[in-house]
């Protein structure tokens, strides 16, 4: 559903409530997965389009799990244009 940054590794929350831990950043990452399925929204947090149930001002909820996920100031246009268009 989404990657978290902790440190210098990163969590994979899956849809399932599972989570896995790997060594990677969040650049190289974000390089690795399909643009049009991934957006990042934050310096931490990389969420998969089809998870996101809406966007407002308090960040983006998740359908399945309703976490809210904060989004940047400087990514808030590039992920409301992301998820607008999906």
């Amino acid at each position: 559903m989404f990657f978290e940054s902790c440190g210098h590794y990163i969590i994979i929350y899956m849809r399932n409530c599972e989570t896995h831990k790997i060594r990677c950043t969040m650049t190289r990452l974000s390089e690795m997965l399909n643009k049009n399925t991934f957006v990042r929204i934050h310096r931490g947090f990389i969420v998969n389009k089809h998870y996101v149930e809406k966007i407002n001002y308090k960040g983006i909820m998740l359908k399945s799990s309703y976490d809210i996920l904060p989004v940047s100031r400087s990514l808030r246009a590039n992920a409301e244009a992301a998820f607008n268009s999906y």
